[in-house]
């Protein structure tokens, strides 16, 4: 009995991460340090989010991140591409996969910069389809993940929970 409440309140807790990460998410428009909104490119920020360690099989797919600080305030972070108002998710290649991660305020989207501890969730698709989580392959989820000089490197040996499809 303890573990089926164990499970229920995690998944409960993550549908909130992921509930308020989905409400979050709609225009895209990169602003730099000097606060003029301009388009973005992936090429603008050093936060990175690098995954190693992962099956080959996951070679050639996309990857995605999103996350929430688990500390303070809710800080919704996310983690793709941008570049000329285009979201693109990250491919992975000979194992390992380095997301940037952006930060929203308002419609503008920064490098993340914070030390709180994060909830991570990255998700695999087949496809570098942003509307549908049809090609979903897998999921994965760290908890907590502590941030040095804005960027992190986890395995995927390291996770809390893995969900393939």
């Amino acid at each position: 009995m303890k573990i089926i409440i164990k499970i229920f309140g995690k998944i409960i807790f993550f549908s909130i991460i992921l509930l308020v990460i989905t409400a979050c998410d709609d225009e895209v428009t990169y602003s730099n340090n000097n606060g003029n909104s301009q388009i973005g490119g992936s090429n603008n920020n050093n936060s990175i989010f690098t995954l190693t360690n992962i099956p080959s099989k996951y070679n050639g797919k996309f990857a995605k991140l999103d996350g929430a600080s688990l500390t303070g305030s809710v800080k919704v972070i996310y983690g793709y591409y941008l570049d000329s108002y285009v979201i693109s998710y990250v491919p992975i290649s000979n194992g390992s996969v380095s997301i940037p991660i952006w930060e929203r305020w308002g419609h503008n989207y920064l490098p993340f910069n914070d030390t709180r501890p994060y909830v991570i969730l990255i998700k695999i698709y087949e496809k570098e389809s942003l509307n549908s989580n049809e090609n979903l392959l897998a999921e994965i989820i760290f908890s907590p993940v502590n941030f040095t000089n804005n960027s992190v490197t986890k395995s995927w040996n390291d996770p809390a929970n893995i969900y393939e499809y």
